[in-house]
Formats: C-alpha cells, sequence, structure tokens
C-alpha cells in the first residue's frame, strides 16, 4: 500500500504540460515521433486542430487549455521539432519562454526571436549559446505559457491587425507578445533549446 501511495503521489507531482499544436491538417512526421516518446517524468495532453487560420487555432487551443488544471501550455507548430528535453524549460519558472528556431529572410536563416529597437521588432541576430535571455517577442512555433498569463491578459490573446491598406501590420505571435508586455510580463528565451524548422527552400539561393 505505502509503494502505491508513493507512485501515485509521483504521478501527482509531475508538471503538467498541454501541448498545444495549431494545424491546417498535417503535422510533421518527426514531430509526430517525438510526441510519440515524450519524457515520461511529466503529465502530458496533447490537442491539435484541423483547420483554419493560425490565430484564431491559437486562440482555441487555449481555451481548450483553459478547461483543464494543467500550469503549463506549450505550443509547437506542426513543422517544428524540438530538442528532447524541450518540457525541461518549465524548470526555468518562467511565465513566458521561448525555445530558438529560425526562418527564412530573403536568402539567410534568421532566429524568431526579437529585441525592440526604435519602435520595430527586430531579430536577435547573434544569439547566445546555453544561455537565458530576455527579449521583446517571439515567434509562436516553441512558446512555454503558463497559466497565469491567460488568469490576467485579456482576450483576444493572438490576433492579426492590419493597417488602413490592408496589409498585415503585425503578427498574431507579435501581438501576443506586444500585450502581455503591456499587462507587466516579460518574455524570456532559453537558447539551449534549439528546434528544427522544416521550410521548403530554394536551393540556389542556398548554395550562394
Amino acid at each position: 500500500m505505502e509503494r502505491l501511495i508513493k507512485e501515485r503521489r509521483k504521478i501527482i507531482d509531475k508538471p503538467k504540460v498541454f501541448i498545444a499544436i495549431p494545424t491546417g491538417g498535417t503535422i510533421r512526421t518527426e514531430l509526430a515521433m517525438f510526441l510519440i516518446h515524450l519524457n515520461k517524468d511529466y503529465n502530458i495532453e496533447i490537442a491539435f486542430t484541423y483547420q483554419g487560420e493560425v490565430s484564431s487555432n491559437r486562440n482555441k487551443l487555449i481555451e481548450q487549455f483553459l478547461l483543464t488544471d494543467y500550469e503549463w501550455l506549450l505550443f509547437l507548430d506542426s513543422d517544428i521539432l524540438p530538442p528532447f528535453n524541450i518540457l525541461s524549460m518549465t524548470k526555468n519558472k518562467k511565465n513566458i519562454c521561448s525555445g530558438v528556431y529560425y526562418q527564412w529572410d530573403e536568402d539567410r536563416p534568421i532566429p524568431v526571436i526579437y529585441r525592440i529597437e526604435d519602435g520595430h521588432f527586430k531579430p536577435v541576430r547573434d544569439v547566445p549559446e546555453d544561455d537565458f535571455i530576455e527579449i521583446d517577442g517571439a515567434g509562436g512555433g516553441c512558446l512555454l505559457i503558463k497559466r497565469i498569463v491567460f488568469d490576467v491578459v485579456r482576450k483576444p490573446y493572438f490576433k492579426l491587425e492590419y493597417d488602413d491598406k490592408g496589409y498585415i501590420s503585425t503578427g498574431h505571435d507579435l501581438y501576443f507578445c506586444d500585450k502581455v508586455r503591456e499587462y507587466g510580463f516579460k518574455i524570456f528565451c532559453d537558447t539551449r533549446m534549439i528546434c528544427n524548422h522544416y521550410k521548403t527552400v530554394n536551393m540556389s539561393a542556398v548554395n550562394k
């Protein structure tokens, strides 16, 4: 009986992480395999969306998260493969923490983490290795958020903003970052958490 009580206590004490994956109906095989072999030291729930616009999907997944008693929400995009120890970001004990992944900017990769310079989000070009840094913004592709953020910040959490010409002026993820900072939350990046980001690229541009 004592052994059963100890095992039960271990299960209860495990950090609870709700993994939210907004998709348009597909997911990378590599990410699927990662989810199958998740670390058993955590209580995990996984939720997907299968269609729709990404900011709307993120908001839907947050609503699902808030119906649970889980403490952490981890957004993973369907084309992201995080490192095997990504859930250890919960040990950083920060309300909002991003991993590092890259996207194409014309002919070169840039990290999707930002600081504000001259009133604009600028990519952090020189990402320090194995460090923990404060940033002003991050993409939503690998983003860990503590439940208290959604208890404090008002809806909508994610939203596209447009200028008077109808062009996107602020992406949904940077809208979220602006909003949470207005509420006094700080955003961090764990640069130990380097993610793979799968994209179709122009190989002649890569060759150059």
